[in-house]
């Protein structure tokens, strides 16, 4: 199941196999992907900080910024 798909951007992906459950990164290079193994519950947390960053953003200042 594609989660999040971007002609000029990564495409994020999940799916199952018998044994495990995969969230996949995959670059505009298609040879070049990360494929991370998450218990249902580690992908529920994922979703909620997801959400989370995406209604409260954090700005943050870098040092060179600053000067």
């Amino acid at each position: 199941m594609t989660l999040f798909w971007c002609q000029s951007g990564p495409k994020v992906s999940y799916h199952r196999d018998a044994f495990r459950e995969w969230l996949v990164v995959e670059d505009l290079n298609p040879e070049n992907s990360i494929e991370f193994s998450m218990t249902p519950l580690e992908l529920l947390k994922l979703g909620f900080k997801c959400i989370s960053a995406a209604c409260w953003p954090r700005y943050t200042v870098s040092s060179k910024e600053r000067s």
